[in-house]
């Protein structure tokens, strides 16, 4: 396997507990990974990651690969109009400086795209769940488990100062593949937005221990009535940063990063605009091709 695509999916694999499997549309577009060449090898790259978490017999694996196959198949049928519909309003949208309250609609129509991209893959997780006995439900429990922890403790490692300094240089990376390079201000915005997320942190932290908390719950229900419904209302729940006992606090998060982007983005010269709209046209564009290879 190339090894950049292989540290684009370990990466998405690592974060599985994050934002689920389905992000990894939206996390191709921004990891700086080759989207249609990754694209084009999904229904072999999912299960072979898919299967460090879960350790399925030889029946269950060809289901699981068979489903994954219809899935995508799915996707290049409804999935991709989706996303380059949603990517093509902002690119319309952003020829000028964006206001906040359309910062604000984005990231609701983004985390909207996510869940309906969730939502693809529903059948698949319950599918798969249902087939697993009550010793694979554990073992893969244990591993989600393990990687999380292996989070949480190289987090630990790290003082406030060393991990803003790791915030501030992703930030800036991510920044520069999308308008170019920055001056002085916006860098200093970007460290902005690092202590912001900072001062998340362990919110984030607690929100992730109570998802899986109730994904232990929901895997120990497998035969329940209505089990579809459950997962799929966790997938919804999962992709939205929403955690109701401390939804004041997101809430305040979100609002600051939304004032913080408009800044951003109000102080865009010309030619990071255009760096901007470059980026978009070429995800549409690649994105396009990518649905019309499943036309032909």
């Amino acid at each position: 396997m190339p090894k950049t695509i292989h540290r684009c999916f370990d990466q998405l694999f690592m974060s599985i507990s994050l934002r689920f499997i389905s992000l990894v549309f939206m996390v191709l577009m921004v990891s700086g990974c080759t989207l249609k060449m990754t694209y084009n090898v999904l229904d072999w790259l999912i299960p072979y990651y898919a299967y460090d978490y879960i350790d399925l017999d030889s029946q269950q694996e060809k289901r699981f690969e068979q489903g994954v196959v219809l899935v995508l198949a799915q996707h290049r049928k409804v999935g991709l109009d989706e996303i380059i519909n949603e990517v093509t309003l902002l690119k319309e949208e952003a020829v000028s400086p964006l206001g906040y309250g359309q910062i604000s609609k984005f990231h609701r129509r983004f985390t909207a795209l996510g869940q309906r991209q969730a939502a693809m893959f529903t059948p698949i997780v319950v599918d798969t769940l249902q087939s697993m006995s009550t010793e694979q439900i554990a073992a893969m429990n244990d591993a989600i488990k393990e990687k999380l922890d292996d989070v949480v403790e190289e987090r630990a490692d790290l003082d406030d100062n060393q991990k803003l300094v790791k915030r501030v240089k992703r930030l800036n990376k991510i920044a520069k593949r999308w308008v170019g390079n920055l001056d002085s201000a916006q860098k200093a915005m970007l460290e902005e937005m690092a202590g912001y997320q900072l001062e998340l942190e362990p919110i984030l932290i607690e929100n992730q221990d109570a998802l899986f908390s109730e994904w232990l719950t929901l895997t120990s229900s497998r035969a329940d009535e209505g089990f579809e419904q459950i997962v799929a209302s966790y997938l919804n729940r999962f992709m939205a940063l929403e955690y109701e006992p401390k939804q004041s606090e997101i809430n305040r998060y979100l609002a600051r990063r939304f004032e913080l982007l408009w800044r951003l983005n109000q102080s865009l010269t010309d030619k990071q605009r255009s760096h901007f709209q470059q980026e978009l046209t070429e995800i549409i564009d690649t994105l396009t091709d990518l649905r019309g290879e499943n036309e032909s």
